[in-house]
């Protein structure tokens, strides 16, 4: 939801031919997405990745599943919500520096 949906749509709507990943928790949000999607550009293709991306592991293995099906890859947009040190469940993120990095770039 909110601009990384946005950015999905505009970019589908006025490329020829996307190819687009939408990488989540929420399969039914993204599902939504995805079909106004294919109203936007009956030849883009969206796909829905599902992945904690707070979590490095699931960002790692979300990558490594799209390395698979892609050679290279053109644009990334990367706009999930906000940082917290303690994460969802309150207890702290273990791979803290790396994600500090990740965050701030």
């Amino acid at each position: 939801s909110g601009i990384g949906e946005y950015t999905a749509k505009a970019f589908v709507k006025n490329a020829l031919s996307p190819r687009v990943y939408i990488v989540g928790r929420n399969e039914s949000a993204a599902e939504r997405i995805i079909n106004e999607c294919k109203e936007l550009n009956k030849d883009g293709k969206v796909e829905f990745l599902k992945a904690d991306v707070s979590e490095l592991g699931e960002v790692d293995r979300v990558c490594a599943e799209i390395t698979k099906k892609e050679s290279h890859i053109n644009l990334i947009v990367q706009t999930q919500g906000n940082m917290n040190l303690r994460g969802r469940d309150g207890k702290l993120i273990r791979e803290t520096p790396r994600f500090l990095v990740t965050d701030s770039y």
